[in-house]
């Protein structure tokens, strides 16, 4: 077990900065301002157009930029597969790692240990960068994030996107050392984005 708890050592103990912020590790943070396994089930009683949820992925650049990595993905691997004009409804359900607080702001965090054999786990940003892609990470990253925002809505007094959500980190532990950054990705949505995303799901409730 000791490689497994080296990773995990290595992953609590690491650095994490944030533009516009101050470094923090996660072994720092109090066990207050942390909540594991966050689960949330929407109902989405009102249809979704699915042909508006693609374009809000697509002006976020998750889909528009994939050209990048064509030696990696194919050109179809993320775009929704459905006919024009198709509504769906029903529930959404998922489990968020860990969502936590630093300096006034909530961040949402995913932990991987994908092993990479191509790369040998290094990890480096443009592999976690390729792995967020072929994985289609970014399409849970931004469904994470609109949960995140809905919930933080219904819980935060005066809350404002711009102001108290940070962003979130995906941390592919096999890669992360304590000499660079390698394993670790982290992005925040633009509020364009997360506007974008609450028109093409009105009707999801907690």
């Amino acid at each position: 077990f000791k490689p497994v708890c080296d990773m995990l050592a290595a992953t609590l103990r690491k650095e994490l900065t944030v533009p516009g912020g101050s470094p923090f590790r996660l072994c720092d943070i109090p066990s207050h301002k942390i909540l594991s396994e966050m689960s949330f089930t929407a109902a989405i009683p009102e249809p979704v157009d699915l042909e508006h949820f693609e374009k809000a992925l697509a002006a976020s650049g998750l889909i528009s930029q994939r050209d990048r990595f064509e030696e990696v993905i194919s050109k179809s691997s993320l775009r929704l597969e459905h006919d024009r004009g198709d509504r769906k409804q029903g529930w959404l359900y998922g489990i968020i790692d860990l969502v936590f607080e630093v300096d006034g702001r909530y961040y949402l965090l995913d932990w991987k240990t994908n092993i990479d054999r191509e790369h040998k786990d290094l990890f480096r940003s443009g592999t976690a960068l390729k792995k967020m892609y072929r994985s289609a990470y970014l399409l849970q990253a931004a469904i994470y994030s609109l949960a995140v925002d809905r919930w933080l809505k219904a819980t935060l007094p005066d809350y404002d996107y711009r102001k108290h959500f940070g962003g979130y980190y995906y941390l592919f532990m096999r890669g992360i050392n304590e000499n660079n950054n390698n394993g670790i990705f982290f992005d925040r949505p633009s509020t364009h984005f997360i506007d974008e995303l609450n028109r093409a799901f009105p009707g999801i409730t907690y």
